[in-house]
C-alpha cells in the first residue's frame, strides 16, 4: 500500500502539509513537493506568512464535571456533584464541527465520569463521521460488556490506573482498583478495542512503575501512558506532599527504562515529564521510544473545558476562550502568550541548555503553582532544581 491509499485525512500547511495516515496510525508532516505529488497542492496557506500551525492537530475535550469514581488525580475539583456550566450534547456537538472545520485531527476525552453520558457514544460517532479520530480516558468502574462493544467507536481507550500505597491518602482500595481495571481489560479486549493503561506518578507510588508495566504485560496491555502529577484539581491541596521527590525526578529515566525493556511494553510520558528526560541528554534514539516533546498547549494541541472554555492546556488556569471563535483567536498573534512565547522566556538555566527548544522551560501549571509564575522555570527539573540549590 503506497502513502497515498494509507491516507485518512490531510490539511495544509504553510510548509506543505499533514497527513494522518493508517498503518501505523500517525500524524506525518510533509513539504510542498510531497503534497504535490500525492495530488493534494497547490494551497493558498503556502504563500502566507502563517509560520504556526494552521489550528490544533489534538483537542483535549471534557465532557463532564460529574464525578462518582473517587479517582484521586481527576482534573475536576468535585465529587458527588455536578456543575451547572456542563454545555451538554447540542453544543458539544457544535464544539465537534467547530474543530472539524479547523481539521483536528484527533480529539481525546476525559474529565468526570463520561461512561455515564447518555450521549457519549452519539458524540464520538459524530467526531468520526468528520473523519476525526477519538479515544476516552476512564476509570475502568463503569465498563460492561455492552459499554465494551459500543467502546469500538473509539481509537483507544485509556484507563486510569489509580494506585497510592496504603499510607498515602488512599481514596480507593489498591486491590479494588487492579482488580476493577483487570476486569475492564478483559471485557474491552474481548470485543476487539486497543487498551492502555494511564498512571499518575507521585512520590507514594513511583516504586510501582516496575510492577505496572508487568501488569500490563501479564493482561496483554500493549501501552502505558505515565502522566505527571498537576496541582490541578482534586491535588491541589496535597500536591507538596505528592510530587515527586529530585531524587525520584532524577531517576524517572532509567526507572521507566528498564520497566520497558523488561516487559517490552511502549510507555509514552506525557509533556510535562520533559525535564525529567532531557536532564539525562538523551539521543534521538532515546526521545524516540519516549515520544515525549516539550508543552505543545497552544501550538498544536488545546483543551476543552466541559462549558464550553478553551485554554492551551487544560491543566493551567490562565484565560480561555470561547470556541465559537476558534479560528480568529488561533490565527492571532497574542492568544496564549505564555504558552506560545517560551522561546522568548528563557531564563537560567533554560537559556544555557541545549534541550530548551524541545523541552521549552518544562511544565507552566507546576511553576505557576510552585513560584507563583508560569514563565519561570519549571522548579521540579534536576538540572533547575540544582541550579536553584547553588544560588538560594
Amino acid at each position: 500500500m503506497g502513502l497515498k491509499e494509507k491516507i485518512i485525512s490531510y490539511r495544509h500547511e504553510h510548509f506543505g502539509g499533514i497527513l494522518m495516515i493508517e498503518q501505523p496510525k500517525a500524524l506525518v508532516y510533509v513539504d510542498h513537493e510531497c503534497m504535490r505529488s500525492l495530488g493534494l497542492g497547490e494551497h493558498p496557506i503556502w504563500e502566507s506568512n502563517l509560520m504556526r500551525l494552521s489550528g490544533p492537530t489534538e483537542a483535549k475535550l471534557m465532557l463532564s464535571d460529574s464525578s462518582q469514581s473517587g479517582c484521586f488525580f481527576c482534573l475536576t475539583d468535585i465529587n458527588n456533584k455536578k456543575y451547572c456550566s456542563e454545555t451538554g450534547y447540542e453544543e458539544m456537538k457544535n464544539i465537534v464541527q467547530n474543530l472539524a472545520r479547523s481539521k483536528v485531527f484527533f480529539v481525546l476525552i476525559e474529565g468526570g465520569d463520561c461512561l455515564t453520558l447518555p450521549w457519549l457514544f452519539d458524540l464520538v460517532r459524530d467526531i468520526r463521521s468528520h473523519r476525526m479520530l477519538a479515544t476516552l480516558t476512564t476509570s475502568g468502574t463503569y465498563i460492561t460488556p455492552e459499554i465494551a462493544k459500543e467502546c469500538r467507536e473509539f481509537e483507544r481507550i485509556w484507563l486510569y490506573l489509580d494506585v497510592q500505597n496504603d499510607q498515602a491518602l488512599p481514596m480507593r482500595k489498591r486491590n479494588d482498583v487492579i482488580e476493577a481495571t483487570n476486569k475492564a481489560i478483559k471485557m474491552l479486549q474481548v470485543m476487539k478495542c486497543q487498551v492502555g493503561i494511564t498512571f499518575v506518578v507521585t512520590r507514594n507510588n513511583f516504586h510501582l512503575m516496575f510492577s505496572l508495566a508487568e501488569f500490563a504485560f501479564k493482561t496483554g496491555v500493549d501501552q502505558v501512558e505515565l502522566r505527571r502529577i498537576k496541582p490541578s484539581g482534586r491535588t491541589k491541596e496535597s500536591y507538596y506532599s505528592l510530587c515527586l521527590t529530585p531524587e525520584q525526578s532524577d531517576a524517572l529515566l532509567p526507572s521507566a527504562y528498564h520497566a520497558m525493556s523488561t516487559f517490552g511494553i511502549k510507555l509514552k510520558l506525557d509533556c510535562s515529564f520533559g525535564p525529567m528526560i532531557f536532564s539525562h541528554a538523551p539521543n534521538i534514539d532515546q526521545m524516540e521510544i519516549f515520544d515525549i516533546t516539550g508543552c505543545i498547549g497552544g501550538e498544536s494541541s488545546i483543551g476543552i473545558w466541559s462549558n464550553g472554555e478553551v485554554r492551551a492546556c487544560n491543566y493551567l488556569d490562565i484565560q480561555g476562550y470561547d470556541f465559537k471563535e476558534l479560528q480568529t483567536w488561533w490565527n492571532n498573534p497574542e492568544s496564549f502568550p505564555i504558552i506560545r512565547e517560551w522561546r522568548l522566556m528563557a531564563q537560567p538555566p533554560c537559556d544555557i541548555c541545549n534541550y530548551f527548544t524541545l523541552c521549552r522551560g518544562g511544565c507552566r501549571s507546576v511553576s505557576s503553582f510552585v513560584l507563583g509564575d508560569p514563565e519561570e522555570p519549571d522548579p521540579e527539573c534536576p538540572i533547575v532544581h540544582k541550579y536553584r540549590s547553588q544560588i538560594f
